[in-house]
């Protein structure tokens, strides 16, 4: 291929790689649009929650706050109910195994 070949294909192909170097600018352009958008959208939703809803929930804790406390202190107490409960029968089991074990050894060798 000559150069002047080359040259007249690169002259000819110009047009067409212009107009795709312009349409991925235009959507790079039009995608950070978007995304700045939604970025600044969702900053206001956050100053408005902050500035609206916060104080309220703020103010239906406190009001609830001996409930909560109460609640809390409940389910400490059940855990440590449930715990006990679980660790009593996984040891029951463990010692059901460990003797069903010893009764199958002695089976096997008698």
């Amino acid at each position: 291929m000559e150069t002047a070949e080359v040259e007249r294909m690169i002259e000819e192909s110009l047009p067409a790689i212009r107009e795709k170097f312009k349409n991925a600018i235009a959507e790079q352009i039009e995608r950070h649009a978007v995304e700045q958008a939604v970025a600044l959208v969702k900053a206001q939703v956050a100053e408005w929650t902050t500035a609206n809803i916060l104080p309220e929930i703020a103010k239906m804790l406190v009001a609830e706050k001996g409930g909560i406390i109460e609640a809390a202190q409940e389910a400490a107490k059940q855990i440590g109910v449930q715990m006990a409960a679980a660790l009593a029968t996984q040891a029951a089991e463990n010692m059901t195994r460990n003797w069903n074990l010893r009764k199958i050894v002695e089976a096997m060798f008698q």
